[in-house]
């Protein structure tokens, strides 16, 4: 499966790097300081039952990417508005896009950026 985690912090980092540990095409959607540090060293995952270091292809360019099979979006609210763009290169015909934000609308906001494609929150 194609995966792009647009919101690599703590938690699309940890799901993220899950999926990519399992097999799947992971691509980590970042900027600035985070994603050269992505890039440069991977996202380290700690806590009491892991500890390993993901290493796949990392970017703030979601053109480069293309349509993926799910889009992991894991943003936090206030950075929507920078964020909500990045979606459509990754949206296709059989793209699913899961949102982990919580709170009133958020679904309903990603729906209305994506279309007709699967919103799962």
């Amino acid at each position: 499966m194609k995966v792009a985690v647009v919101g690599s912090g703590a938690v699309g980092g940890f799901y993220g790097s899950l999926l990519a540990r399992a097999g799947h095409d992971v691509t980590f959607v970042a900027r600035g300081r985070h994603l050269a540090a992505i890039r440069e060293h991977g996202l380290r995952v700690r806590g009491p039952y892991a500890d390993f270091v993901t290493r796949a292809p990392a970017t703030d360019e979601t053109l480069s990417v293309g349509p993926v099979d799910l889009v992991l979006f894991a943003v936090k609210t206030y950075d929507n508005d920078s964020a909500l763009p990045l979606l459509s290169p990754l949206v296709g015909a059989g793209t699913d896009v899961l949102t982990l934000q919580h709170g009133a609308g958020c679904r309903d906001l990603l729906t209305g950026v994506v279309g007709k494609v699967p919103v799962v929150s």
